[in-house]
């Protein structure tokens, strides 16, 4: 987003918004989405508990290390960084808009067709002296389309002279270098809204020259800069008030009030040298370059189930912690902007740098596990949160072939909605989700992409330190294959079970549950053994993430702490979904568990193993917490059945987020006439059927 898209009205155009309809139900029809398959932002709390707080230094420690395994592990994310420009060949014919809408309408493209022409001309200027891109607003804009216009309109038509011929106007690699000549404006507000190809083109180059002027520092107006630089008088006179949310590895979360918007929202400030001087900053440009593309799935009504992002710009001062609050004093300025309280601005601070800002929808239900920390909530909600969280990441991977790698309910975020009704369409079904009456409506959204990843050619690879990210749910081939372990979508749909599990358990995550669940003596040594020893091979990158707190310092003395919550990990796994019947031929790490807890009867893992069995499995534990999620799940068709295919140790035969989709367990949420008739005048209903074959 941009900061004029505060002044922008969503509602004037079915392209930005998620239709809204009264008793008549449709779809919004886009017109060029026919296909078919943040970071944490909470909202404000009241001062914590010592417990508490040491809860949240424990999770920001944990942040830390996961950024700095993703650093180390993680590709270039040059897949988003277009090839420099080229020189050009340009020429350019009259054409007035009655001739270039009957061209589109009846589908002759032949004006826009390459040709050759006689010399070469600086790209930048050929661009804006020919008026390329205030051409093609001036045709495609609606507010101005409707004015007829006289004097006759430029159109340039670009070739290279190492290409045939070709036209520009559909072929999306040549649309990309033109639009990349665009402001940020016109990429989403005019001509992303003409066709399909070109609305995806606009969010590739959105997130690209967002990417290109983190990583560089180039800010709009710099060749291959998107960023707005704000002054710091223009900073507090736009969020002129703020209190302090949360804060992660490199970033601080603060809830504001935007003046042009006349709302709150939230903003992310983070230490772009800071970021840089840990080598975090490829990470974190990758982050802004994903949660761009998936902001245009949500602005596009292709998804809404992703935070929206509004604006990103720099500055070179930190935020004024006696106005925008801090961890000390969350709320400097009171719980609310009042105008005629925030009048004087801050002084500038003493400090300089570059503070990358990013302004976001302002989610003000927090997080789903804190929605869970008191129990679980009532099925039919959870089934339906469950929904969005599964069409989220199928949406994802469809259109940009994301894998997030770190899906847990922490990271679903829960923002109100107006309607009463969301409508789904997948394949040949369509899904109708009535939101519960006289209570809060909440729409789930997916945030943090700090580990997400959207190159294809990583599929397949073996795993790397990027993949361990919340150790506590690394999927179970990645312990047990170590490095023969792929990379894939395996690892989002194994975190899907574990956030199905935790839905109807409530309370915490499994781990917390089963805290007191530790691995045996016997199966850890060995693991130990193979996992660490210098004479076995095949886990090297489980051996960096145990050890990557450990070092030697300048006199030869090894300092640090290995990190052992793997070896418990893998433990709570087959204590909760049972040991697998072809474990013996899932790794060495296999065969070691089978001998422990299957083979040796009389030894004491088993005897423990059986013990926590008793207590703590899903299947048949007696464990208050476990039984309930056992029989909620019982009384709705296909839950068991859905959580075995999630929580399978295979990845090949793991359920995916489009099986979750089409699951019996869904089955009561597609529309038949019995659904369609219970929807009355009074409903508002929302439809996302970019994915639907009707």
């Amino acid at each position: 987003g941009i900061d004029d898209y505060h002044s922008y009205n969503p509602s004037e155009s079915p392209l930005i918004e998620a239709q809204t309809l009264h008793c008549n139900v449709k779809t919004s029809d886009l017109g060029f989405d026919e296909e078919v398959e943040e970071e944490s932002v909470e909202v404000e709390t009241e001062p914590t508990q010592s417990g508490v707080e040491d809860k949240a230094m424990i999770r920001r420690n944990k942040s830390m290390a996961k950024h700095a395994r993703v650093s180390i592990g993680t590709a270039s994310f040059n897949s988003f960084l277009p090839p420099p420009r080229p020189s050009s060949y340009y020429s350019a014919r009259p054409l007035h808009l009655s001739q270039l809408r009957e061209s589109i309408s009846t589908g002759k493209q032949d004006i826009f067709s390459t040709s050759f022409h006689g010399s070469t001309v600086d790209d930048e200027k050929a661009s804006r002296s020919f008026g390329l891109m205030s051409c093609a607003l001036t045709c495609f804009s609606p507010s101005i389309s409707e004015s007829p216009m006289k004097k006759p309109l430029f159109f340039v038509k670009i070739s290279q002279a190492t290409e045939p011929s070709r036209e520009v106007f559909v072929v999306p690699p040549i649309l990309h270098r033109i639009f990349e000549y665009a402001t940020e404006t016109e990429l989403l507000f005019s001509i992303g809204l003409v066709n399909k190809t070109w609305a995806d083109t606009c969010a590739d180059v959105h997130a690209s020259l967002l990417l290109r002027g983190f990583e560089e520092g180039k800010v709009d107006g710099d060749d291959g800069g998107l960023l707005n630089m704000k002054s710091w008088s223009d900073l507090n006179e736009s969020y002129p008030w703020g209190c302090f949310l949360s804060e992660g590895a490199f970033k601080k979360v603060y809830k504001v009030w935007n003046v042009q918007a006349a709302g709150e929202q939230a903003v992310s400030v983070m230490d772009v040298d800071l970021i840089d001087s840990t080598g975090n900053k490829e990470t974190i440009g990758a982050e802004l370059a994903v949660s761009t593309l998936l902001s245009s799935l949500v602005r596009r009504n292709i998804c809404p189930n992703f935070v929206s992002t509004h604006s990103v710009f720099t500055c070179e001062h930190p935020p004024a912690s006696s106005h925008w609050g801090s961890a000390d004093r969350r709320q400097p300025k009171g719980a609310s902007y009042t105008e005629q309280r925030h009048t004087r601005p801050p002084r500038a601070p003493k400090v300089r740098g570059q503070y990358q800002y990013i302004s976001m929808e302002l989610c003000r239900h927090g997080d789903l596990e804190n929605a869970l920390s008191t129990g679980p909530l009532p099925s039919q909600q959870s089934q339906y949160l469950f929904f969005q969280m599964a069409f989220a990441l199928h949406a994802a991977s469809d259109r940009y072939g994301l894998k997030h790698y770190d899906v847990k309910n922490l990271n679903v975020l829960l923002q109100s909605t107006d309607a009463t009704v969301l409508r789904y369409g997948v394949g040949a079904h369509t899904f109708a989700l009535r939101l519960p009456e006289g209570k809060e409506q909440y729409l789930a959204k997916i945030a943090d992409y700090g580990t997400a990843n959207v190159q294809s050619d990583s599929n397949g690879r073996p795993v790397t330190l990027a993949q361990f990210t919340t150790l506590e749910n690394t999927p179970p081939e990645y312990l047990l294959l170590g490095d023969a372990a792929q990379q894939g979508y395996g690892h989002d749909c194994w975190n899907l079970g574990l956030c199905l599990l935790h839905l109807f358990t409530g309370y915490g995550p499994y781990e917390e549950i089963l805290i007191e669940v530790v691995c045996p003596l016997d199966l850890k040594s060995k693991l130990k053994q193979l996992w660490l020893s210098d004479e076995s091979c095949g886990y090297d990158v489980i051996k960096s993430v145990i050890l990557a707190d450990v070092y030697e310092d300048e006199n030869g003395v090894v300092a640090g702490e290995p990190d052992e919550i793997l070896y418990d990990t893998l433990y709570r796994y087959l204590v909760l979904f049972g040991i697998p019947d072809r474990i013996g031929r899932m790794g060495a790490a296999g065969k070691i568990v089978k001998s422990c807890l299957l083979t040796s009867r009389r030894g004491k893992d088993k005897k423990l193993f059986d013990n926590d069995s008793k207590r703590f499995s899903l299947f048949c534990g007696n464990d208050d917490r476990i039984r309930d999620a056992r029989k909620a799940l019982e009384c709705m068709e296909g839950g068991v059945e859905l959580m075995k295919s999630l929580t399978s140790f295979d990845p090949t035969k793991r359920g995916t987020p489009l099986g979750v989709i089409n699951s019996r367990f869904m089955e009561s949420l597609r529309e038949d006439s019995e659904v369609t008739a219970s929807i009355s005048k009074t409903d508002i209903v929302h439809s996302y059927m970019s994915f639907s074959l009707k």
